[in-house]
């Protein structure tokens, strides 16, 4: 298992609210969606420039029709795991259908090799798994936003683990899923790094939310936020102030990509029970929360072999 794990966060600035780059009238999605290539490249030289293992990006940000014709490619080429949010499908309905509910999901596209060491570009590792992942309840902004304009919305019931022998185990929410107790109560002791890819306007109230869930689930929490509202933001739970909030980006129109290092084998042991010290002999990690790790997912699936994790 790796040391420590590289992310890099595309924070994508928009103009204007939701409804300015959205066509209401076409299921609400991206109306220009070619702009969105600009954020998408940018950050994708930043992680490539970094050796990342992660790069991510905002809830609702890549135009679906892109997800085969450049994320797909791009994660093959690179060995990087891709996690974003995608305009509202499904893509199957037709641009004047109002009874198919709204989709709101996020892909999660996975590279068969994961070696940021070598530029393995033979075709036996061309290859990627592309996963979607749906939003299991709409924020309470969003329903009404729906609502108002004659649509439904198709929620998730579903939590996926992943887990891998070299970058540990996670997962990933779309914004409101954050404020789930149960989900944390299911995710807690199982996942080292908790990933969160929203458009949310309450820019503090996700962080604390993330700073007490770093401490609750004794994970790494990063949040890839959309850049007008600005708030992307990454813990770890150190015990030391300074550690544990690796980056908080603030501010309105906030265009960024940048990359963070977060703690895993030893985040990993520290679950575990083994007591770390820090190089001034303190404790490197918070201490485990009681009853850490006694609640139990009922029902489990390990693809990790069919990932190629």
């Amino acid at each position: 298992m790796l040391e420590e794990i590289k992310i890099t966060i595309g924070q994508a600035s928009h103009e204007g609210e939701f409804t300015n780059w959205i066509d209401l009238n076409n299921r609400c999605k991206i109306a220009e969606p070619h702009k969105q290539l600009e954020h998408l490249y940018k950050t994708i030289e930043t992680a490539k420039r970094d050796q990342s293992q992660f790069v991510v990006f905002p809830e609702l940000f890549q135009p679906r029709h892109y997800l085969y014709q450049h994320i797909k490619a791009i994660c093959e080429q690179n060995h990087f795991i891709m996690i974003g949010g995608l305009e509202y499908g499904p893509s199957s309905a037709k641009s004047n259908d109002k009874t198919t509910p709204l989709q709101n999901e996020a892909y999660i596209a996975i590279p068969q090799s994961l070696n940021w060491n070598t530029s393995q570009n033979n075709e036996r590792n061309m290859n990627c798994t592309i996963l979607t992942v749906p939003k299991i309840l709409p924020a309470e902004e969003e329903e009404s936003f729906i609502i108002k304009n004659n649509y439904t919305f198709k929620g998730g019931n579903k939590l996926y683990i992943f887990k891998s022998s070299l970058i540990g185990n996670w997962a990933v929410l779309i914004c409101s899923d954050f404020l789930n107790l149960p989900i944390h109560v299911l995710l807690q002791a199982h996942i080292q790094t908790l990933f969160v890819i929203s458009y949310n306007k309450d820019v503090n109230g996700y962080s604390s939310i993330a700073d007490t869930i770093q401490r609750i689930s004794m994970c790494n929490v990063v949040v890839c936020n959309a850049g007008y509202y600005g708030s992307s933001l990454v813990f770890s739970p150190y015990r030391r102030d300074f550690k544990r909030n690796k980056i908080k980006i603030i501010g309105n129109q906030i265009d960024v990509a940048v990359t963070v290092k977060v703690p895993l084998s030893k985040l990993m042991q520290a679950q575990l029970g083994k007591s770390l010290k820090d190089i001034d002999g303190s404790q490197l990690f918070i201490k485990r929360p009681p009853d850490f790790g006694k609640f139990h997912v009922v029902k489990e699936i390990n693809r990790e072999d069919n990932l190629g994790l």
